[in-house]
């Protein structure tokens, strides 16, 4: 029986040795075929000439396929058309545009720096989109569908360019592509596209018809709206639309969804159930309203929060500065989204009963001048703040109900943020009545002509000034 059992296992054996046999010298053979795919012959430079324009180009070691990194315009010729060829000599062009291969890493370029495939540096912390007078003659752009990379920035600055359409093979439409494109009204996305980032035609004010085909694995287009397929997320919305009527079926609105959007005004239906942090930050928005179905999300006055725990989601700065925290909010938290103007004054409730982390710290208060806490006692700090950042508003004139001045101070100090305000004041019981009623309106009235702040204190001030 032993034996048997023995005759049987050894062809096992035998095939299993054999297969993994196999493997490994397959996997020999093709590495090498593998790394020189993806290696380029720097060095060995090919420069071909059609019309008005230049092309750069390298090969890759297989001697097959072309990258095209660089085109030069000649102003005295016609350059309205970009036609990128789809063969130099024998080899296919399958990559676009700059990258820090050609150069390699300079330490005086700070992670911002780019170059779009004009030769002209992109960094948009700076607000230099790379465009020049030789690329506001290109009018039309034509790629051919052999490409399938195109590197960050490749087409930044190419403000009278209209329209393009992008290679179906193209898998990851990379940051800042077309950024500051300002007259980019239509473009048609790839059909492998399967990785997107949200600042790919970031300053393209005028794009608004944007195109998918229903072949897309990954992502859906409805409305400008770019949408994860599988997730369900909103990711990206046309900069093009003024009013953003989120399509129903959408369940998050991803981080930065609205960064390069400019409509003012935001519908968010019943369907979503997460908006994450800097979701709807936008400093074009002045609107936001929430489906009255919806079970997930409230509005009130100037403000969106969750129904569950009753933390601020999104809040909307009016035109003059001013933000009031509604009083249906309970909690502050790091994850939220601020549209509109940068905030100049902030007005806390009593409702507010609990801050997380750096809940306080609302995007865009590095301006802030005031604020007023309405309660006699004050928010509870969850979590502290990570090192860096404080817990509470700092480098401004905090305002305190009457008598509670003591108490602010303690909390102030025990939260180490008490040396990084300018002053802690008393407001007078006729002001705090005022900004209570402020906070419990559904509505806030706009100012119609100059801005107007909110005067506050009718006792002396304490605390050490400090510089911004």
């Amino acid at each position: 029986m032993k034996k048997r059992q023995r005759n049987r296992v050894l062809p096992v054996l035998i095939i299993t040795v054999l297969i993994i046999t196999a493997a490994a010298l397959a996997f020999f053979v093709l590495l090498p075929i593998l790394k020189a795919s993806d290696g380029w012959n720097i060095k060995d430079v090919t420069k071909t000439r059609s019309g008005a324009f230049t092309f750069y180009s390298v090969t890759d070691k297989r001697a097959k396929n072309e990258w095209i990194y660089k085109i030069e315009i000649d102003r005295k010729k016609d350059a309205t058309s970009l036609n990128i060829p789809k063969k130099i000599g024998e080899n296919t062009v399958t990559r676009l545009g700059w990258s820090k291969e050609i150069e390699g890493d300079d330490p005086q370029h700070d992670i911002d720096y780019k170059k779009n495939i004009f030769d002209a540096t992109v960094a948009s912390s700076k607000n230099i989109d790379g465009g020049k007078d030789e690329t506001d003659a290109i009018m039309e752009l034509s790629i051919p569908g052999s490409v399938t990379r195109i590197d960050p920035a490749a087409f930044s600055g190419m403000n009278e360019l209209g329209a393009v359409a992008l290679p179906s093979g193209v898998t990851y439409l990379r940051e800042k592509t077309f950024y500051g494109c300002d007259n980019l009204s239509s473009v048609i996305l790839p059909e492998k596209m399967n990785t997107f980032a949200c600042s790919a035609f970031l300053a393209c004010p005028s794009l608004s018809n944007v195109k998918l085909t229903s072949k897309n694995k990954t992502y859906t287009v409805k409305d400008g709206f770019i949408i994860n397929k599988k997730k369900k997320a909103l990711l990206w919305v046309a900069s093009g639309k003024k009013n953003a009527n989120i399509p129903s079926g959408v369940k998050t609105v991803i981080r930065r969804a609205f960064t390069n959007s400019t409509a003012t005004s935001v519908n968010i239906p019943k369907t979503v159930k997460t908006i994450e942090k800097d979701g709807l930050t936008s400093i074009y928005i002045n609107k936001v309203f929430v489906s009255k179905n919806s079970r997930y999300f409230a509005r009130k006055g100037q403000c969106v929060y969750d129904k569950k725990h009753h933390a601020l989601s999104v809040a909307v700065t009016r035109n003059d500065g001013i933000l009031c925290i509604a009083d249906k909010v309970r909690r502050l938290q790091s994850d939220n989204s601020i549209a509109g103007h940068d905030v100049d004054t902030l007005i806390v409730p009593s409702s507010v009963r609990s801050s997380t982390g750096t809940g306080f710290n609302l995007e865009r208060l590095g301006l802030l001048d005031e604020v007023y806490f309405l309660g006699k006692k004050p928010p509870k700090i969850v979590k502290a703040a990570p090192s860096g950042y404080h817990s509470l508003p700092v480098f401004c004139k905090v305002y305190v109900p009457k008598g509670c001045k003591k108490t602010y101070i303690n909390w102030y100090m025990k939260n180490k943020c008490y040396d990084d305000i300018k002053s802690l004041t008393e407001m007078s019981d006729k002001k705090r009545t005022e900004l209570i009623r402020i906070a419990a309106s559904n509505t806030v009235k706009e100012p119609s002509k100059k801005k107007t702040k909110i005067a506050g204190s009718n006792t002396g001030t304490s605390s050490t000034d400090s510089q911004r």
